[in-house]
């Protein structure tokens, strides 16, 4: 996006309208421009995404391990009945 300020200052200055525009195209609008401010204002929000981030993986993890306790409690009782099925079959001669 071409500064529009930037290009009617160096057509102005008596630029050739072919190069100031090339110009104006790459110059930044100072309003668009961070302020300090903004840029603590980004690194505060940032901080606050970081700890939001955090605090998501642990409860994954925590909800992940309670996951595998369950996995692993259903293969345990799966097998056991199964045993019990094979047992079952072995002393009744099926």
């Amino acid at each position: 996006m071409m500064n529009l300020t930037a290009y009617e200052q160096l057509q102005a200055a008596e630029m050739p309208e072919a190069q100031a525009r090339v110009v104006a195209s790459h110059l930044t609008d100072s309003t668009q421009m961070a302020t300090k401010e903004d840029v603590a204002a980004l690194r505060q929000e940032m901080g606050e995404m970081r700890l939001a981030m955090e605090k998501m993986r642990r409860e994954q993890k925590d909800e992940m391990g309670q996951l595998e306790s369950r996995i692993i409690r259903w293969q345990f009782g799966s097998t056991l009945t199964l045993l019990a099925v094979l047992t079952a079959l072995r002393l009744f001669g099926m």
